[in-house]
């Protein structure tokens, strides 16, 4: 699923591009010609490398690896696309909105350039024109893979968001928000094993001595799964892995590479450390520990900055750069730990290293992000067969570890459903205030032990203006802005923030431009605000400013 992290970069750089990057131009039609330079770059890296000019070909194959999320940034922040897409749709499509369908023609362009740089692969990399076919086949699947699930979210959440009181509920509330998360990825779970045998090329392995083998090892294991596949690859990998959360559903498959260059005693091998993974829940524990850390800096940047765009973004950067590095290096030892559930099934450690040998042997002395060189796991099977305690020793030090981000899970787990049954009641208010339901709201606030005193404050306004009394959210929100240039007007900047604040509750986006200025105003920064003034076209606003001698 490398292809999904590449889509999550670049659903990153749209929020970088949207708190600030985006130039304000509109360029659509210069968006389409981008994918132009992936081509360009790999024409230059394979001039560079005929004229021997092999370090720079390398610096440029880089550049055409990067070239889709650098592209969909520059589309973004220099082209304006996010904002010709809003403009074409009547509506503000943004990643820190509810999602819509806009999102997924937000992400268009970086679909179109990513394919432009995997046909820019392979033709750096092959000769022919069926290699080359066969290359791209397999590399588009790849990215149709780690596609479809972030369009799934986005479909599914368009859906919601057909239906506004459950939207609402689940836009505002952090429980149900946290519900709905749940709900996703379980179903995400529950659907990868489907997902990636329809996205990939995969059929079940025919009867005969390989599925024999096979479905002995997984006897000898007490392993069950839906079924074993071939991937067909077209021979470019040699890989294997269990999909999937549950014997019912899960599916095990084996690259046609794979199948091709192992001998039996080297697959069974094969087979076990996969199993390996499964028996000793590495996935589950990478999900353990991604939550606990994630939840763990979104309460970090909440401590900073509660509600900054600006500081969460930057907090969960750091986080997602440091959890690269620690997943790479949990990830490595968990490698090392399913070579001794293989080890200990099978009996054989020459069988595994001749296998890694086969696969990897070109590479002998060469570790990865995600696992030691061949020549490492080799050593590493050897002590763990000769030495007495060795893989006691290795499996109670990854233990600790492993116990370590199940506390911390745990901790941040506590924290988070803390602060979520602390403001559920207030936020149930919010959700009444947004659909216009005042008086549901007002009875809503009496039955909040301590209510926020800015949330109490302006359902006690909505309650003496009988905003009740109006036809739906717009007319209401009408009322709220004469209301709101009314106050400012008199000098009184807390009132008309109360009544933007109702405004923007009731769908006046405009007013939380209006809202912002008046917070910066007050915090002193007065040219942020009159630059939020400005851009409202908010005369009696500015006037306030000058009065003020600001």
């Amino acid at each position: 699923m490398g292809y999904l992290v590449h889509i999550l970069i670049a659903l990153a750089a749209q929020g970088a591009a949207e708190v600030g990057l985006e130039s304000g131009a509109r360029l659509a039609l210069v968006v389409p010609l981008l994918a132009f330079v992936p081509p360009v770059l790999g024409a230059l890296a394979r001039r560079a490398a005929l004229r021997g000019r092999f370090r720079l070909a390398g610096l440029v194959t880089r550049a055409l690896a990067l070239s889709p999320a650098l592209l969909h940034l520059a589309a973004l922040a220099l082209c304006g696309w996010r904002l010709s897409v809003s403009a074409w749709l009547g509506l503000d499509v943004s990643l820190f909105e509810w999602p819509t369908l806009g999102l997924l023609l937000v992400l268009a362009p970086f679909a179109l350039y990513t394919l432009a740089a995997i046909d820019a692969q392979a033709r750096l990399n092959a000769e022919r024109a069926p290699v080359r076919r066969s290359l791209r086949r397999f590399q588009a699947r790849m990215f149709l893979s780690g596609l479809l699930p972030v369009a799934g979210y986005i479909c599914g959440a368009s859906a919601l968001g057909l239906f506004p009181e459950l939207r609402l509920n689940v836009e505002e509330v952090a429980l149900w928000n946290a519900l709905f998360s749940l709900a996703f990825f379980g179903a995400l779970a529950l659907c990868l094993p489907w997902i990636l045998r329809n996205t990939w090329d995969t059929a079940p392995i025919e009867p005969g001595g390989a599925r024999m083998l096979l479905e002995r090892v997984a006897e000898l294991a007490g392993f069950r799964c839906q079924d074993l596949y071939v991937w067909r690859t077209g021979n470019l990998m040699a890989n294997a892995a269990v999909i999937g959360v549950g014997p019912w559903s899960r599916i095990v498959l084996f690259s046609d590479s794979l199948l091709a260059q192992l001998a039996p005693r080297e697959l069974a091998a094969v087979f076990a450390h996969e199993i390996g993974h499964a028996r000793r829940h590495h996935v589950l524990i990478f999900l353990c520990f991604a939550a606990g850390f994630f939840m763990a800096a979104d309460l970090v940047a909440g401590a900073f900055d509660p509600g900054g765009e600006l500081v969460g973004l930057s907090v969960m950067g750091a986080a997602l750069a440091f959890w690269f590095v620690g997943f790479g290096w949990l990830s490595r030892r968990f490698e090392l730990d399913a070579d001794l559930f293989s080890l200990g099934l099978i009996g054989d450690p020459m069988a595994l290293t001749s296998a890694l040998e086969a696969v990897g042997g070109h590479l002998r002395d060469v570790a990865s992000w995600r696992h030691f060189s061949v020549a490492e796991r080799a050593v590493f099977l050897r002590r763990a067969a000769s030495e007495r305690g060795f893989a006691r020793a290795f499996r109670r030090r990854l233990s600790a570890f492993v116990w370590l981000g199940v506390a911390l899970f745990a901790v941040a787990a506590v924290l988070q459903a803390r602060d979520v049954l602390a403001g559920f009641a207030s936020e149930r208010v919010v959700v009444e205030l947004r659909l216009g339901r005042y008086a549901a709201a007002a009875e809503r606030l009496a039955g909040v032990a301590a209510a926020d005193e800015d949330l109490a404050r302006i359902v006690a306004r909505a309650r003496d203006a009988r905003l009740g009394d109006f036809e739906g959210p717009a007319p209401a929100a009408r009322e709220c802005r004469a209301r709101a240039r009314h106050e400012i007007a008199a000098d009184r900047a807390q009132e008309a923030w109360d009544w933007l604040r109702l405004a923007r509750l009731a769908g006046e986006r405009e007013a939380e431009v209006l809202a912002e200025g008046l917070e910066l105003a007050d915090e002193g920064e007065v040219d942020a605000a009159r630059e939020r003034f400005e851009s409202a076209g908010a005369r009696e606003y500015l006037d306030w400013l000058a009065r003020r001698g600001r």
